[in-house]
């Protein structure tokens, strides 16, 4: 190999970039930190507080949702396609199906996938944030049981999504 190793082995495809540049800005959003005013902090107070950026209402209130619903696991019950899926809690059978409205750009679900992702309160619907983690059927079981025993602990773990 003249050149060193095949690249298209070692680096990540387009798609794979463009979800660890999402996923990554989401955990920022939510959990990160950054050096500002002479001191580390957290960086959603940062961007909502009196030093932090301008932003719209709308925008105020996208950035304030990243640190408060957790990542959860849901369950594609039904899509409708061109309006979105409905989900439903994968770990409270009590609680009620969501009707999520499709944002531009967004993948269709289809029923039975198990997801995890953080829903998005924008007034009168719910949206998906950006990050998304299908779960593959083979581990499955293996996810609801960990997060049914992070949640039975009193949450997840510090710094987790």
């Amino acid at each position: 190999m003249p050149n060193g190793p095949n690249r298209s082995t070692s680096r990540l495809d387009e798609d794979g970039a463009q979800a660890l540049r999402v996923n990554g800005t989401e955990w920022l959003f939510a959990r990160g930190e950054i050096f500002a005013n002479g001191e580390m902090r957290n960086l959603n107070a940062h961007l909502l507080g009196r030093d932090g950026p301008w932003g719209s209402p709308a925008q105020q209130r996208w950035t304030a949702q990243m640190a408060e619903p957790p990542v959860r696991l849901w369950r594609v019950t039904q899509e409708r396609k061109g309006q979105g899926p409905t989900l439903v809690d994968a770990i409270d059978a009590d609680a009620q199906p969501v009707r999520v409205q499709e944002r531009a750009g967004s993948e269709p679900a289809t029923p039975g996938l198990l997801l995890g992702t953080r829903l998005m309160d924008v007034g009168d619907q719910f949206e998906l944030s950006r990050a998304t983690y299908p779960i593959e059927r083979l581990h499955e079981t293996a996810a609801l049981a960990a997060v049914a025993d992070a949640l039975a602990a009193g949450g997840p773990p510090d710094g987790g999504p």
